[in-house]
């Protein structure tokens, strides 16, 4: 049964469909596309070199994005107060217990 039905399924993909190629313009068929090329070989045309300015731009930039990380890092998420009134209602709460 399975076999029977990946065959039909495959059958399928070799059908041709003269309405789908009809429906290409002939403007669609001449018009100029992009090339497609692999992500290597525009890798290996990119020139570009970091100057002193965006390495120091840069260098600064980490360090501001560092230090307020370790803000984050310390700073609770929910204030200590709100997170007492949750448990208090929580722990208070008739369908919670």
């Amino acid at each position: 049964m399975r076999a029977t039905l990946l065959s039909l399924i495959l059958l399928a993909g070799c059908a041709t469909f003269p309405e789908v190629d009809n429906a290409t313009s002939e403007r669609a068929r001449q018009a100029v596309y992009l090339e497609l090329r692999d992500s290597d070989s525009l890798t290996q045309q990119a020139e570009f070199a970091i100057t002193a300015d965006i390495g120091a731009s840069l260098a600064a930039r980490a360090t501001a994005l560092r230090a307020r990380a370790a803000y984050l890092r310390r700073t609770p998420v929910i204030a200590p107060v709100l997170k007492r009134a949750m448990q208090r209602a929580m722990r208070d709460h008739p369908k919670l217990r």
